[in-house]
């Protein structure tokens, strides 16, 4: 069974670009290793995820972020079982990155490569949801 599951986080303490590229590398492998497809936007320290695969998986990797000293109020704003996957892969998006740090899979999150993240087959609800936690509750880019 494929589920998606849209959740927020805080991180706990500030972290360098080094820090947030080394992180953001191990959340592509674990999710790769999970099966685990999605993406996640940090800006001002907060992070907005919305990440789909098997359903044990996704509960094992929620169970490991709650574990995390490095995260704290970790939120779950939507669970929803799925027929079919929106992401192809698993894509992080940092605020303060520049270009030259990041690569394919970790890039610099602006509107334009947020939106440019984002697939077609998202369903309006789940990209409004994605979009207001990234833009406006973390106040306008």
């Amino acid at each position: 069974m494929l589920s998606q599951v849209t959740f927020s986080f805080q991180k706990s303490a500030s972290l360098t670009d080094s820090e947030k590229l080394e992180i953001g590398r191990d959340c592509i492998e674990i999710c790769k290793s999970l099966k685990l497809t999605g993406r996640a936007f940090v800006k001002k320290g907060k992070a907005a995820n919305i990440v789909e695969g098997p359903h044990d998986n996704l509960v094992q990797l929620l169970a490991a972020m709650e574990n995390d000293p490095r995260i704290t109020a970790l939120e779950i704003n939507n669970q929803r079982k799925i027929k079919t996957r929106d992401f192809a892969d698993y894509l992080i998006g940092f605020e303060c990155l520049t270009s030259a740090r990041s690569n394919e899979a970790i890039f610099q999150l602006t509107r334009d490569s947020f939106l440019a993240s984002l697939p077609d087959t998202l369903s309006p609800s789940r990209k409004i949801m994605i979009t207001t936690y990234v833009f406006d509750y973390n106040q306008a880019a």
